[in-house]
């Protein structure tokens, strides 16, 4: 198991409070900027200024679906990097299925290294799975692969497409994925 790395406290205290204002600011800058609309027939500056402040928090949200809340941007610790290794086959414009979070084309590039996956999800985050915490990959009917796992800094189960599992198949042994694939 590799060790656990802390965020600054500020930064993810920083981040809640970003968050929960951010959205708030939002919500109270779109409804004042469809009242400018609606009463007067003009464009409230204030809505540009809510929807910039309040996407970015938005997006904080989804974060928490894809990894566990102390690994999320709310959270006080940092997921796995990828290794300094350059992967042996990067398969962008995809899409997953990371916990709760489903992303849709083309928001996830996968990088398939010798000794596990990254997921990079756009707006999100990312995270390095590496292949011991892997403890069973299933095909389902629609063709999907699944991946459960034991590693704390992402939730299970993750779903890839076909083509991300056979980059990793090629890329990892044959023996590895033996005693993992369920049929």
């Amino acid at each position: 198991m590799l060790p656990l790395t802390t965020k600054s406290s500020s930064l993810y205290i920083a981040c809640r409070v970003y968050a929960v204002l951010g959205i708030l600011a939002c919500w109270a800058g779109c409804a004042y900027g469809i009242y400018e609309m609606l009463s007067r027939n003009q464009f409230s500056i204030f809505m540009l200024v809510a929807v910039f402040l309040g996407v970015p928090a938005t997006l904080m949200v989804p974060n928490w679906a894809a990894f566990p809340f102390h690994y999320s941007a709310f959270g006080l610790y940092l997921r796995h990097p990828y290794p300094s290794e350059q992967p042996l086959q990067v398969v962008p414009h995809s899409w997953a299925t990371v916990g709760l979070l489903r992303a849709s084309v083309p928001m996830v590039t996968w990088s398939c290294f010798q000794h596990g996956v990254g997921i990079d999800v756009w707006l999100i985050g990312k995270v390095y799975l590496h292949a011991d915490c892997i403890t069973m990959v299933e095909k389902d009917w629609l063709g999907r692969y699944k991946i459960q796992h034991t590693a704390a800094d992402v939730r299970s189960p993750i779903t890839m497409p076909k083509t991300v599992f056979l980059a990793l198949y090629s890329a990892w042994d044959e023996s590895r994925f033996g005693s993992l694939l369920m049929p």
